[in-house]
């Protein structure tokens, strides 16, 4: 069976620049991946190869199998950004509309179901220029799931959003999980130990570990994901640059 997602040695160049190079990894239905990596590793880059935002330099990327530019591949697709860019000159409600339209669903009924659930149904009629940070958060949420894609991408889904909207989301996640496939870029180490599947950490546009939670704990005789992240990544707590910088403390 393939994978709902496949990503095959990736390469991006910005100019001269290398933003990814050569990443592979793969999401399975029954899976939460998360891709985790300090500023700059290529995680916002590679993101936005896989929801066809830019296109790679070299490499390929599938959704079920087929091309991402493919409009079935497009339609298995639910993205939730971390930017907050939605049309602030419509409601909520023409906002979900325009997008069922988009998919070419109705799915009415659902909409008003997750507007109740995230608590924001008496706004939806509001126009999104309105809207708090969480509440765009809520629109961003419920726009990538109103056609129920199989493969969901979510960047840092948490910023923002207040502790009981980040437990609803979380059981949310791990409830999707059974039927579908998630990608979750995350700073969040707590977190991406918590739900995810399958960790994959990039620094310089490469993955330089990639495993099970308890697999990397082993692989690097460490106790927590975030001692595996600093020893993967090279950001350790100890040594050379950090310890110049402390000792002038």
């Amino acid at each position: 069976m393939d994978p709902l997602l496949q990503v095959d040695r990736i390469i991006k160049f910005y100019g001269k620049t290398k933003a990814v190079n050569g990443i592979s990894f793969h999401v399975q239905k029954g899976e939460i991946y998360g891709l985790i990596g300090p500023n700059g590793s290529g995680k916002t880059t590679t993101m936005n190869l896989i929801t066809n935002l830019i296109t790679p330099t070299d490499g390929d990327i599938r959704i079920k199998g087929l091309s991402r530019d493919d409009l079935l591949a497009r339609k298995s697709l639910g993205y939730i950004p971390d930017e907050l860019l939605l049309p602030e000159t419509l409601t909520g409600k023409e906002y979900l509309t325009f997008v069922m339209k988009m998919y070419e669903v109705e799915a009415y009924d659902f909409m008003w179901d997750l507007a109740r659930l995230f608590r924001i149904d008496k706004v939806l009629d509001q126009l999104i220029g309105s809207y708090s940070h969480g509440m765009r958060k809520k629109i961003q949420f419920m726009a990538a799931l109103m056609h129920k894609p199989e493969l969901i991408i979510l960047d840092e889904p948490f910023r923002g959003l207040d502790p009981e909207t980040v437990i609803m989301l979380k059981d949310m996640i791990l409830q999707l999980k059974e039927t579908r496939g998630l990608l979750i870029a995350t700073h969040d180490l707590l977190m991406a130990t918590a739900l995810c599947s399958k960790v994959g950490i990039l620094s310089n546009g490469v993955i330089v570990a990639e495993g099970t939670v308890d697999q990397l704990l082993r692989s690097y005789r460490a106790v927590t994901l975030e001692d595996v992240f600093l020893q993967a990544t090279g950001l350790g707590r100890g040594g050379t640059q950090f310890e110049k910088v402390m000792a002038n403390f």
